[in-house]
């Protein structure tokens, strides 16, 4: 709401000063009223803007936390409605009575806003770091990712089939394309991904389980 309203403030600041400036550059007194109007008219609907609209928004936004609210708490009241008395005692309803009021005050909606907000933090926190991250290649692995990627360049379009049969050990979501050249290509894309750097050595054993010629050492 914050930014909203920031930047509604300078599009109605601009053409407020676009009047006003406006209204120096004519002789005519009637024009120059005009402007003087037009600019009232801007200063005034950003003011309503900031009175009315964000403040709706903002009570929208509460009243939507506290139902939701509310409606939580009513969970273990329905549940126990369900129950016999014996196993859902009047004290016990009383406090989820109690629970149900506060939940839809004011304060409570705030709290549940900001905990409802906390959560999806959390859980795009963990998401973040499932994440794997790149991580550098040390000199004997980028030697051999260059000669694997050589190598895949200069085969001949007759070991096109081994060279696939190696790739679906490694990837079982390799398609095999028309060529062999864009099939070569489609595993060194692959291959840039750096969080997976076994992937060379096990393309590299694959091949040669296929007869493929790989002269590429280390890693």
């Amino acid at each position: 709401l914050r930014r909203s309203e920031t930047m509604w403030g300078i599009s109605t600041g601009i053409a407020d000063l676009v009047f006003k400036v406006a209204s120096t550059l004519t002789p005519s007194a009637g024009v120059k009223a005009n402007y003087a109007a037009a600019s009232l008219l801007v200063t005034g609907t950003d003011e309503i803007v900031n009175k009315e609209a964000f403040l709706q928004q903002t009570v929208a936004a509460l009243t939507a936390a506290m139902d939701a609210n509310r409606k939580k708490a009513l969970v273990p009241i329905i549940a126990g409605m369900q129950a016999e008395a014996d196993e859902y005692p009047i004290s016990l309803a009383y406090e989820h009575l109690l629970n149900y009021q506060r939940a839809g005050s004011f304060v409570e909606g705030l709290k549940f806003a900001a905990a409802t907000a906390q959560a999806e933090g959390d859980r795009s926190t963990r998401e973040l770091e499932n994440i794997p991250l790149n991580r550098a290649l040390d000199d004997t692995q980028t030697a051999k990712r260059g000669c694997l990627t050589a190598v895949l360049q200069g085969l001949p379009a007759t070991q096109q089939n081994q060279l696939y049969a190696a790739y679906q050990k490694v990837d079982s979501t390799a398609t095999n394309p028309a060529t062999v050249k864009q099939l070569a290509a489609d595993i060194i894309v692959k291959h840039r991904f750096v969080h997976d750097q076994d992937f060379d050595d096990r393309l590299v054993v694959e091949m040669k389980k296929q007869g493929l010629s790989v002269p590429c050492e280390g890693g």
